[in-house]
């Protein structure tokens, strides 16, 4: 079971539509009960609604059908609402976990985050250690600097919003899927420091991190770092972890 499937209720009307989200009645029933929940103030609606959103999107790039597409402008709204209040706080003793609020958030935009989202995005890659919120703020990140390649009006935007995940690259104090995350997010970018942080990111302890950024250098233009990455490489085991054993046959 998902977590927004099975966290506690004090509200029986958000779980009433929580249920119908989870066996539905109908597709007509389940985006009633979907847009119910967004749009509510209260904050386990929110987090309800904006996980279901994620997951019908997840649904979707394994070849199902993501039946609330035409909501994404309310998704955002309601991302952007949340990301504006305080991170969610648990007691030791909660099985939730600090954040999920905002990770909700961040999934659920990572794929149609605009460019005026890049402060709330820089925001959680700044101030965040929660494993969710990062890995959702560098997805969220990867897209607005894929889908605005040549904005010059935005330059400093776009920097901070690469400055940001660099940083995150960098903090071994966060868990390797998030750094990962951010890797990939920073491969996305078209500006002109994006492969200097790649470079940098080859430095880092990890091998399985050095691989993902000697992927992108490699897919950006392999013979110009080819040296730079069979230097790399050539510090691996014979057996590296995946993604390191994709680079021989990417190298040809």
């Amino acid at each position: 079971m998902y977590d927004w499937e099975q966290i506690d209720l004090g509200d029986t009307r958000i779980a009433e539509e929580r249920a119908e989200l989870i066996s539905p009645q109908s597709e007509i029933e389940a985006v009633r009960a979907f847009r119910s929940l967004l749009h509510s103030t209260e904050a386990d609606a929110s987090y309800i609604a904006l996980s279901y959103y994620h997951y019908c999107a997840s649904m979707s790039r394994h070849g199902g059908e993501n039946i609330l597409v035409e909501y994404a402008g309310e998704v955002l709204e309601c991302a952007r609402r949340v990301l504006s209040t305080p991170s969610s706080k648990y007691t030791p003793e909660s099985p939730r976990e600090d954040g999920d609020n905002h990770a909700a958030a961040l999934y659920a935009i990572a794929t149609i985050a605009q460019l005026e989202d890049s402060r709330l995005v820089c925001k959680a890659l700044n101030e965040s250690h929660s494993e969710g919120v990062v890995t959702g703020a560098a997805q969220a990140a990867s897209t607005i600097l894929e889908n605005n390649p040549d904005n010059q009006t935005e330059e400093h935007t776009l920097g901070a919003l690469t400055e940001a995940l660099a940083g995150v690259m960098v903090d071994d104090s966060l868990v390797i899927s998030a750094r990962w995350a951010a890797i990939n997010a920073i491969a996305r970018s078209h500006r002109a420091d994006a492969e200097s942080y790649l470079t940098q990111a080859l430095e880092l302890e990890n091998i399985e991190l050095q691989a993902v950024a000697a992927l992108a250098l490699a897919d950006r233009d392999v013979e110009k770092y080819r040296t730079l990455i069979e230097r790399r490489m050539a510090s691996w085991p014979d057996d590296p972890p995946f993604p390191a054993d994709r680079l021989p046959d990417v190298m040809g």
